[in-house]
């Protein structure tokens, strides 16, 4: 009997279907990423909610693929820290869209970090990349976006820089010894970072050149290179040091200048020097111990550069000196330790004759950098170039000296005792002095540095010893207290010298470079280093603008300039730098184009004595304009509108010029300046009327 299916019920076949599976939402309360478990223990939905969203982002393709193991470790650092305050939170649904900024409020008032180290932007992130995930309904992920974006991230404060500038103003005592010109030269990083290139550089060309000649001079005689084989190495060390200066001082005619006066800055004992020279004059011999009065003293101490095991390598104070030629050239800091011989490409002529040099590096989590091509003819070239030929290694690192560098000059080993005793010599004084000449700078960073050392007490390192022996307190504060003239704690570092050198080069940088040399881009050069704190760029800050003040002031008329620099700065206080927003209200003129609030007027909002500019390039071109007509008309407004160019043009054109300067987005300035270059010649001209007619006079 044949049955017809097509007429029996479908239910027949669903019946024999097994039930479509369900799928359970579970909401992650464990996140187990490398061996580390985060677990939530707050019940309430809203906290779930965001962790189920931070889960979600460790789970993804954007975790796996697009971050580094560096990087995802520093997530799960800040994945910890606000999950373990997350679990001590009674949420308030009044407040859930401040959670993100409450933690950010705790974290920099419990946690005393800085608002940009609270890790709330990076918490912020995860929120987005996981709020994507199908896991959630779309009110879930209504409520993690609203969260994110009802959060604001507290602008962290401008970091203070370290420069060498500030390294020698924090040592105040200096100023009465040093005089207030040197002093005041401080002010100039253009000068002090050009004395100490110089300084640098003529030192390192000297140790290398004389060494050099001394390898070449043991080669004649290897026995130096066997003596105290055997011995300890302090007994060893003594020894050869005593042999070497035999052989250099019945040699000196063979060497470079001061060849004698390196070795003994580097071994001899400072305390016997005047001892050491009364026998060398009577012809008398040198032993490995010395009479000074009543008491023997060891004639020679540790050497660094003549060290035995040095003779054929750099020696630590050579690759500090190489080093701060990086750092001078404004490579990171993190990287000069990283620089390799081929990361430095020397230029040769048809004779083979070097004619520059340069350095190519990679920076971290940047690209390839270069800074500016050295010629061969500067001392700094000279230096570099030298230094890159006695490297035994391409593969080896050539200045791996890490870390600061204690700061005990008076002590006979350290390395800043050795650059006192190097930057005493004669001879090296001499060759410094004549290349700072040529280039017509001063010798104010050697001045400075032994004006302080002759001058100082005890180092920190000393006083802390001596303090600990008697069981007393001890921290740099009060080391600075009772110490009447304190010494730093460590010698100025890579970071110093580098910021330093950007800005002492603050004149050479235009938005419209076609190459940057900088290992940073022009908008972190206008946002970061021209600044206030760039005492350089303050000089060179509105220029043009002071020449012209200077003109009128010192040939025309005696202006009260600082009643308009006084009235400028003030307004400068008042003002409020706003952005146009989405949702603001603006006209369309008729050509199609949207009307922004006048930059010509300056609008008052709600709160007293405040103005506010709004961050367009409109006003740009606005400030621009009046700017060059300020400087076009000066001389008219002058004679015929004396009271208006001095109470409204003068504090208007400095003020203008500090917003442009240090107010205004760069971004926008920029723009702002190409729509200036091509409306200029259509522009009306400003101040006719009060030039003619005598209106606001």
């Amino acid at each position: 009997m044949s049955v017809d299916y097509s007429k029996r019920s479908v239910n027949m076949f669903d019946e024999a279907l097994p039930p479509l599976p369900s799928k359970l939402k579970a909401i992650p309360t464990r996140l187990i990423i490398n061996n580390r478990a985060i677990h939530l223990a707050n019940p309430n939905r809203h906290a779930r909610l965001v962790f189920q969203a931070i889960h979600n982002a460790v789970l993804s393709d954007w975790w796996q693929q697009t971050l580094n193991s560096v990087t995802q470790r520093t997530y799960v650092t800040q994945i910890s820290c606000f999950t373990n305050w997350l679990n001590d939170q009674k949420l308030n649904d009044a407040r859930i869209f401040h959670l993100l900024e409450d933690y950010q409020t705790y974290r920099i008032n419990q946690n005393e970090l800085l608002p940009q180290s609270t890790g709330t932007k990076d918490i912020k992130i995860l929120l987005e990349e996981g709020a994507a995930s199908d896991t959630f309904t779309p009110e879930e992920q209504r409520f993690i976006r609203l969260l994110v974006e009802s959060t604001g991230i507290l602008k962290g404060e401008e970091p203070t820089p370290f420069t060498l500038s500030g390294w020698f103003t924090n040592i105040d005592w200096l100023r009465p010894l040093v005089g207030d010109s040197n002093w005041l030269a401080l002010e100039s990083p253009k000068r002090l970072m050009g004395s100490f290139s110089v300084t640098v550089a003529c030192s390192l060309l000297w140790i290398l050149q004389i060494k050099s000649a001394i390898f070449k001079l043991m080669q004649k005689y290897p026995h130096i290179t066997e003596i105290g084989k055997g011995l300890t190495s302090r007994q060893r060390n003594f020894k050869h040091c005593r042999e070497l200066l035999v052989t250099l001082i019945q040699h000196s005619n063979e060497l470079p200048e001061g060849a004698v006066e390196l070795l003994l800055a580097d071994c001899l004992n400072p305390n016997v020097l005047k001892t050491y020279n009364e026998r060398i004059r009577d012809g008398k011999t040198i032993g490995l111990k010395i009479k000074v009065g009543s008491c023997y003293q060891n004639t020679f101490i540790q050497p660094h550069i003549f060290h035995p095991d040095y003779i054929t390598s750099h020696s630590r104070i050579e690759q500090l000196l190489m080093a701060w030629l990086c750092a001078w050239q404004t490579v990171q800091p993190t990287d000069v330790r990283k620089l390799k011989s081929n990361n430095f490409y020397i230029h040769y002529n048809k004779y083979h004759r070097p004619i520059s040099v340069q350095c190519a590096y990679y920076k971290g989590r940047s690209s390839i950098q270069e800074p500016q091509i050295l010629d061969s003819s500067l001392i700094e070239a000279k230096a570099i170039i030298a230094y890159l030929e006695t490297l035994p290694d391409d593969e080896v690192a050539i200045c791996p000296i890490g870390g600061s560098v204690s700061f005990t000059p008076t002590s006979n080993y350290s390395i800043p005792g050795l650059l006192t005793r190097i930057w005493e010599t004669p001879t090296l004084s001499k060759l410094i002095n004549t290349r700072l000449k040529a280039r017509s700078s001063s010798d104010l960073f050697r001045h400075l540095y032994l004006c302080m050392i002759r001058n100082s007490q005890e180092s920190y390192a000393a006083w802390y010893l001596k303090e600990l022996e008697k069981q007393q307190q001890t921290s740099y504060e009060l080391y600075r207290e009772k110490v009447s003239r304190p010494l730093p704690i460590s010698l100025f570092g890579l970071a110093a010298i580098k910021t330093s050198s950007i800005q002492a080069r603050s004149d050479k940088y235009r938005d419209s470079d076609l190459i940057n040399t900088n290992s940073h881009s022009a908008g972190v050069e206008k946002t970061n280093y021209m600044t206030d704190k760039n005492k350089e760029w303050v000089n060179l800050n509105g220029r043009i603008t002071r020449i012209v003040l200077d003109d009128i002031e010192n040939h025309v008329f005696k202006l009260n300039i600082d009643a308009a620099l006084s009235q400028a700065r003030e307004r400068n206080l008042q003002t409020k730098i706003q952005k146009i927003s989405s949702n603001q209200n603006v006209q369309i003129n008729p050509l199609g184009q949207v009307i922004t609030p006048s930059a010509a007027g300056v609008i008052k909002n709600g709160e007293p004595d405040m103005y506010v500019v709004w961050d367009t390039p409109e006003t740009v071109v606005y400030f621009l304009h009046y700017l060059s007509e300020a400087e076009r008309q000066a001389n008219r407004l002058i004679q015929n509108a004396l009271q208006f160019f001095e109470r409204t043009v003068l504090p208007d054109a400095e003020w203008m010029s500090l917003l442009l300067n240090n107010r205004i987005s760069p971004e926008v300035v920029k723009e702002g300046t190409e729509k200036y270059k091509q409306l200029h010649k259509v522009l009306p001209p400003l101040f006719e009327a009060q030039i003619y007619g005598g209106v606001g006079t």
